[in-house]
């Protein structure tokens, strides 16, 4: 078992444990039983709760919205708002890695500032930077 301190959770692993979606919702919380059972801490930025909560938005189903705000608080996360270190960080990221974009870029600097040790996620383009361990889906193993 991966050994955590404070781990980022980005919001399309969020989106796939709340859809059920039929590849990764497994994987997904396998890795959060595992962070729990560590001991660990998990925590996301308030950019994954606008990014979650677009598409229930859209569909009007702003009780959705509310089940995930309880999760994390149930779950206790640490939910990091986007402040004046973040932005800064952001655009150090922003300036080192050119694809980067905006919103990645926020999260990812958002886990550095409050010094997450690895940044789960389920997209590749971001196991470019250096800066944190960047752990894609597929590379997590299911445990029972």
């Amino acid at each position: 078992m991966t050994e955590f301190s404070k781990v980022f959770i980005d919001t399309a692993l969020f989106i796939y444990y709340f859809e059920d979606n039929e590849y990764y919702a497994e994987i997904v919380e396998s890795l959060f039983k595992q962070i729990i059972d560590n001991e660990s801490v998990m925590a996301t930025s308030t950019i994954s709760l606008m990014e979650f909560a677009v598409k229930p938005f859209q569909l009007g189903r702003s009780d959705v919205v509310e089940e995930f705000k309880d999760f994390l608080i149930d779950f206790n996360f640490k939910t990091f708002s986007v402040n004046v270190l973040v932005a800064e960080e952001a655009a150090r990221l922003r300036a080192r890695y050119k694809s980067l974009k905006s919103m990645d870029a926020i999260q990812l600097a958002t886990a550095l500032v409050y010094k997450c040790t690895h940044f789960y996620t389920n997209d590749k383009q971001l196991q470019q930077v250096k800066e944190i361990e960047v752990v894609t889906l597929d590379k997590i193993a299911i445990s029972d």
